[in-house]
C-alpha cells in the first residue's frame, strides 16, 4: 500500500473519531458559550492538531529532496504558493467558520445522535461534489 494512501486512511480514521465526539462535546458545553464561541474554539484546536503534523509533512518532504539532490525546498514553494491564493484561502476558512457555526447550532436542535448521524454523511456529499465539481474518480483504495 502506498504511503500516501496509509497516510490518508490514517488521517482520515482520526478524523472520524473527532467528528464522532464534536456533538457530544457541543452539547456538554455550558450554556452561557453560544455556538459562535464554540464554533471559534473549535477551530483553533483544529489548527493546533493539524498545524504541528503540516510542519513535520513539510520537513519530511525538504529531508526526502536532501537525500535526491534536489535543491529547491518544499517548505518556500508553499509559502509562496499562499500568497497568491490568499482570496481563496480566506474564502475557504469563512465557509469552515460558517460551518461551524451551523453545526454548533444544529446540535442543539437535533440533539447528539442526530448530529452524529448527519457528520457521517459528510462524507457521501463530499464524494458527490468531488466527482461533480473536481471531476474526481471514486475508486476504491
Amino acid at each position: 500500500m502506498d504511503t500516501n494512501l496509509k497516510k490518508g486512511l490514517i488521517t482520515g480514521f482520526i478524523g472520524v473519531i473527532f467528528v464522532g465526539l464534536q456533538p457530544i462535546i457541543a452539547l456538554l458545553r455550558p450554556g452561557i458559550v453560544d455556538a459562535y464561541i464554540s464554533g471559534a474554539m473549535t477551530c483553533l484546536v483544529e489548527a493546533m492538531i493539524f498545524l504541528p503534523i503540516l510542519l513535520i509533512e513539510l520537513r519530511a518532504m525538504n529531508s526526502n529532496n536532501k537525500e535526491k539532490g534536489i535543491e529547491n525546498k518544499v517548505q518556500t514553494q508553499y509559502i509562496n504558493g499562499w500568497k497568491k491564493n490568499i482570496w481563496l484561502l480566506i474564502f475557504i476558512r469563512i465557509l469552515f467558520s460558517i460551518n461551524q457555526v451551523l453545526f454548533f447550532v444544529g446540535y442543539s436542535l437535533a440533539g447528539a445522535i442526530n448530529g452524529s448521524l448527519t457528520q457521517k454523511t459528510t462524507v457521501f456529499f463530499g464524494m458527490i461534489l468531488g466527482y461533480m465539481i473536481l471531476k474526481e474518480r471514486i475508486t476504491k483504495p
